[in-house]
């Protein structure tokens, strides 16, 4: 109706939708940090309290110690923080696309459905792979960590050249172990992306024909392709907090075996 105070009004409201979004993300991240940075601080504190009473008794690793008190309890500590925010706002996401697509057209939306479910179902298994991977890593780092420390402490000889084979054996075992978890990860990626692809291309074809038989119109499919563009963020997001919380349980059950 050209009005220029309804369009400002429009736009005042929109600009405040966004700068509210942008401070509430601003406070929530904020406040995921501190979380995280509390539990690093505190797990920090009493794996030390712990090592000094082994070392009391002549029991501890320093070179272990240090290797756990400082990569592993950083990593494990950084996943504190979106532990509960991630899984409830991504499945949140999820359900709330998927049930406004059934509503609208049921079997496209049911298809593409059981795509997605089949893209989440190979997550697992391959996950355990990198997982296994991740337990040896984390068993290589803590050796080749008291290696170092037993190898700057030695007093030269056969002895000393002995560690020093250990070490560079350690070395290239870390290696190989890591190319096999990035080998691990990239086939994972490549399976989510081409699930990723299936979904649309279903929507399409399915779609399509629902058109032609003049059972749905080219309006709802558009609908649908742009809804799974939408879908396969927090389906994204879903995968990556399930792999990140399995590391997470991997590397949080070798710290308590070591305390």
């Amino acid at each position: 109706d050209r009005d220029l105070d309804s369009l400002i009004l429009l736009a005042g409201l929109y600009l405040g939708v966004v700068l509210l979004q942008a401070a509430l993300k601003f406070t929530v991240r904020l406040y995921q940090a501190w979380l995280s940075e509390s539990a690093i601080r505190y797990t920090r504190g009493h794996l030390l309290s712990i090592f000094d009473r082994h070392m009391e008794n002549s029991e501890a690793d320093s070179g272990e110690a240090t290797s756990i008190i400082n990569a592993e309890v950083d990593k494990l500590g950084g996943f504190v923080g979106d532990a509960i925010a991630q899984p409830i706002v991504q499945a949140g996401t999820l359900v709330a696309l998927l049930g406004y697509m059934i509503m609208v057209e049921p079997l496209v939306a049911t298809i593409s459905t059981v795509i997605l479910a089949i893209q989440i179902a190979i997550v697992p298994p391959l996950q355990a792979c990198v997982n296994k991977r991740i337990t040896i890593h984390v068993t290589l780092a803590r050796r080749l960590g008291g290696g170092i420390v037993r190898h700057a402490e030695g007093s030269g000889g056969s002895e000393e050249k002995t560690a020093a084979e250990k070490l560079d054996l350690t070395i290239k075992r870390i290696f190989r172990n890591r190319m096999m978890i990035h080998i691990l990860k990239w086939v994972l990626k490549g399976l989510v992306n081409l699930m990723n692809n299936l979904a649309p291309l279903s929507v399409l074809a399915i779609g399509g024909w629902l058109v032609i038989e003049g059972q749905t119109s080219i309006g709802v499919v558009v609908a649908f392709m742009s809804g799974f563009d939408r879908l396969a963020a927090p389906v994204r997001g879903m995968i990556a907090y399930f792999r990140q919380a399995s590391q997470a349980r991997v590397q949080h059950d070798m710290i308590a075996k070591w305390m």
